[in-house]
Parts: structure tokens; sequence; C-alpha cells
């Protein structure tokens, strides 16, 4: 099982180092219905032994007892190839614009008792500019959702295109 899961990274181009295999025995004392994982590594001479020793320990682990003459069934035989990739480079946005650019429309929005009727401003989030901070309300809209920034709220676009809101009322300086 480990040379096919060494011939699926190769094939996946996944470099030797960057490989990791995570070998289980899920197994149970003959006649229960039940079956624990025993986590095991790669194949070894003393295998038996060790999976002998650690099969009691889990059982013990998870049902409270371990019983050490009963006889063990073996069910299933796992092994999880694992391939560790370099981190995909996130392009950057480009800074540019205003945040007036971005508007496209406002309209009065209600924000409850506290803040009442509040002209707000609608900005299209393709348009806003990476790293310009922008004060709430504002709705923020784009194809696929609609953010709204809160009255005392400030917001900005980080160079990974995330649009980072501080939901910390902003403060004046005597506050």
């Amino acid at each position: 099982m480990m040379e096919d899961g060494h011939r699926w990274l190769e094939r996946e181009q996944v470099a030797p180092d960057y490989r990791s295999f995570v070998c289980a025995i899920e197994a149970r004392y003959r006649g229960q219905n039940f079956e624990v994982r025993v986590l095991m590594e790669p194949p070894q001479r003393d295998g038996l032994s060790t999976f002998l020793e650690r099969f009691h320990d889990c059982h013990r682990r998870e049902h409270g007892y371990a019983i050490d003459s009963r006889p063990i069934e073996i069910v299933n035989c796992r092994v999880q190839a694992r391939g560790r990739l370099a981190k995909a480079e996130m392009p950057r946005l480009e800074t540019g614009g205003t945040t007036g650019q971005a508007v496209v429309g406002e309209r009065a929005v209600y924000f409850g008792a506290g803040h009442g009727w509040c002209p707000t401003k609608i900005s299209a989030r393709e348009r806003l500019p990476v790293g310009v901070p922008f004060s709430g309300p504002a709705i923020i809209v784009e194809m696929s959702s609609t953010t709204v920034v809160l009255p005392e709220q400030t917001a900005n676009i980080d160079p990974g295109g995330n649009l980072i809101i501080d939901i910390a009322p902003v403060r004046g300086a005597g506050a």
C-alpha cells in the first residue's frame, strides 16, 4: 500500500521529502462488533508485538478495559498517503483610485434607534482601492454578496483582496 502511495504521490509531483504516510490497523477482540483504530509506524520487524501492545492500550483508553489473553481480529489495514505542496502564491491587488470612485449610489439606511436613518454610500467592491480606509455607514456590493459597514466602523481592502472591517467604534480623542 505504501508503494502504491509513493507512486500516486510521484504522479502528483510531490517531492520525496514532502511525502508522509499514516498507517493504521483497525482491529477488535474476537466476537466484538466494533473496531479500535491503532496508529502504526510503517511496517517494521517488531511490528506485531508493537501492534498488540498498542491495540490493548487503545482499547483500554477507548473502552476502559483490555483483555490481553483474548484473540484479536484485524479488520482493516489502511495507509493514508499525504503530500505537502508549496503554498500557492496569492496575487497582490494593485493600489489605485479613490473610495469616491467606487461609489455607485447612495440611499437612506436605518441603523437602529441609536443612529436612525443615515445617508449611506453604496460602493462596488471591485472598485475600492487597496489600503485606503473608509468609514461607515457604507454598503459594499459585489456579485456574490453585500456587506454592511455600520456607523462608527472603518474598513479597507488589504493587498490580498480581503475586506477588513474594524468593528470597534471609532472614538474621539477625549473619549
